[in-house]
């Protein structure tokens, strides 16, 4: 079958499937005949082929932060290579985002990211280091290395920021004494750039001692006494799911972000996978939410099902089953939040296709 029958083939509704309203998550749906996980698949690779840009690039229709293709591209590309079953049909589209992001490489080994700079450069490098190989590779995997928080910008043990990776789009440099942080919050270390950073620097061989040191640092002051984890420090707002008595709640994404940490740094303690097990649901994010908070509990839905279907293998059948129900007629998926971004059908579908895969 080539690519062109393929896609027409996945993307033939299903019978008694009718699409949910744009922008929207449903999580129970009258479908006569939903389709199989498998097909789940095939049909949320299909939908994401189509969004592929002549340059190779996935841009995003939505955002005007993923417009120009270097925040979702490499996702996308990540994604498309770990639906190996489909390696075939990927293939050409694969090659073509392989070929987008190695021309924001030069020559001399270093990163040429245009005038604005990449809108997400922790996750553009991070995603690129594992996706891309040769000079580009190490070109990427270099600007991910200036980024972390340590004493070459600054910051020292002490500071509640130190050794992990943020959204800062420059240098992150600690301010001088008496400067406050920036006003964009941006510059803090947070669990998911962390993640995405150690899982790129492991696939290129075993992680430095001392930048292992550094990130466990950061690692462990983002864990709860309970086991799970919270995204950053000292922002309640940014922290999902809130924040009591001083004490930033745990939630399901940042807790699986915490247990994919613990097995790239070798730690031993098992108590976030136990958290994983206890608070698991196929249909929506866990997490103990304040009042305040619930309101946005499945925004980050997404995320949450690639991140614990990475962290916790055994949960795969039930999100698989979900994912499965869930999916538009097109192929895609959305969420009906907004509050990151999720309501974007190439990054909704790109992050089902991680958990499916």
């Amino acid at each position: 079958m080539d690519r062109r029958t393929f896609l027409a083939a996945c993307l033939a509704p299903v019978a008694g499937c009718a699409r949910p309203a744009a922008g929207t998550f449903a999580t129970t749906r009258a479908v006569t005949r939903p389709p199989a996980p498998a097909d789940a698949l095939r049909r949320g690779v299909a939908y994401l082929l189509t969004q592929q840009v002549e340059n190779g690039a996935f841009p995003s229709d939505t955002y005007a932060a993923f417009r120009d293709g270097t925040a979702l591209t490499p996702l996308v590309l990540h994604a498309l290579q770990q639906a190996t079953a489909l390696a075939d049909l990927t293939a050409d589209a694969r090659r073509k985002a392989v070929n987008f992001l190695t021309s924001f490489t030069r020559p001399d080994g270093t990163l040429n990211p245009g005038p604005d700079g990449f809108a997400y450069p922790v996750y553009t490098a991070a995603l690129a280091t594992r996706t891309l190989t040769g000079p580009a590779r190490d070109a990427f995997r270099r600007e991910l290395l200036a980024r972390q928080l340590t004493e070459a910008h600054g910051w020292s043990p002490a500071d509640a920021h130190y050794g992990g990776w943020g959204y800062y789009p420059g240098v992150p440099r600690k301010p001088a004494p008496g400067v406050p942080m920036p006003a964009h919050h941006l510059l803090e270390s947070n669990l998911s750039a962390t993640r995405f950073a150690l899982q790129a620097l492991a696939a290129c061989g075993p992680l430095p001692a001392d930048l292992r040191a550094k990130a466990a640092a950061f690692v462990a002051r983002m864990q709860n006494p309970d086991g799970g984890y919270h995204f950053v420090t000292g922002d309640p707002v940014r922290n999902k799911a809130g924040q009591v008595g001083g004490v930033l709640r745990s939630y399901g994404s940042a807790t699986a972000d915490g247990a994919l940490c613990e097995r790239l740094l070798g730690w031993p303690d098992t108590r976030s996978e136990a958290w994983l097990r206890e608070h698991f649901r196929a249909d929506r994010h866990p997490g103990d939410y304040t009042a305040a908070h619930e309101a946005n509990r499945d925004a980050v839905y997404f995320y949450y099902a690639a991140a614990v279907a990475e962290a916790l293998p055994e949960v795969r059948p039930a999100l698989r089953k979900h994912l499965a129900d869930t999916q538009s007629s097109d192929g895609s998926w959305s969420n009906r939040l907004e509050l990151v971004r999720e309501d974007d059908p190439v990054l909704a579908t790109t992050y089902a296709v991680l958990a499916l895969s």
